[in-house]
């Protein structure tokens, strides 16, 4: 719980500028965001970025098949509030059905 309210404050540990960690479950739906709190307990497993790419189905087939890897995929970076491209990394939570998300705007 001390974890996912961290990963959730925007002032936390886990946010550095433009890059902060989200943690998601393998559902589709995102546990903790602090630059979007309105994210949390929805279901994005059908969520598309703005090029059409299923960017969750893709980080959760990484988090269980490989345990971690790399996604591209284009989001609002939070400080430009522009869409930009991405490159995040995903890194499975052993023991659990969830993931941690966290990449750089290009």
């Amino acid at each position: 719980e001390k974890g996912v309210a961290e990963i959730g404050n925007a002032k936390g540990q886990f946010v550095k500028g433009e890059m902060y960690v989200t943690l998601q479950d393998y559902t589709g739906n995102p546990i903790a965001n602090a630059m979007n709190h309105t994210l949390v307990g929805q279901n994005h497993m059908e969520l598309k970025d703005p090029n059409g790419k299923y960017f969750i189905k893709e980080c959760i087939d990484i988090a269980k098949t490989k345990g971690g890897g790399w996604i591209e995929y284009s989001w609002v970076n939070p400080a430009t509030k522009k869409v930009q491209p991405k490159k995040a990394w995903v890194q499975r939570i052993d023991g659990m059905d969830m993931y941690t998300l966290s990449g750089l705007f290009q």
